[in-house]
């Protein structure tokens, strides 16, 4: 039987561990995070594109579709706001994803 003291000492270095994997999977995935800018200037050229350099293929596809059947039913008063919130959004997706 283990005592209260080598469980706790147990209990201790798994979470040591636990910690260190986190660490060393953000490092990597820090290390490994694609061109902040190629998606934005993706998305500039064409709405929602830049999510699939980040990996976010369905925010990619939601942002596309809504550019393509918002925009014109609204006689381009949306677009402003869908250029703006496409931006605005991926930055969100990005730093979350990679910092």
């Amino acid at each position: 039987m283990l005592t209260d003291e080598e469980k706790a000492r147990i209990r201790a270095e798994e979470e040591y561990r636990e910690r260190i994997r986190l660490e060393s999977q953000r490092h990597a995935q820090q290390i490994n995070a694609p061109n902040y800018w190629t998606g934005f200037i993706l998305n500039l050229l064409i709405v929602g594109i830049g999510h699939f350099v980040i990996g976010e293929v369905g925010w990619g596809v939601v942002w596309l579709l809504l550019a393509i059947f918002l925009v014109p039913a609204t006689g381009f008063i949306a677009w402003p706001f869908i250029a703006f919130g496409v931006l605005i959004h991926y930055r969100n997706v990005y730093a979350h994803k990679y910092q």
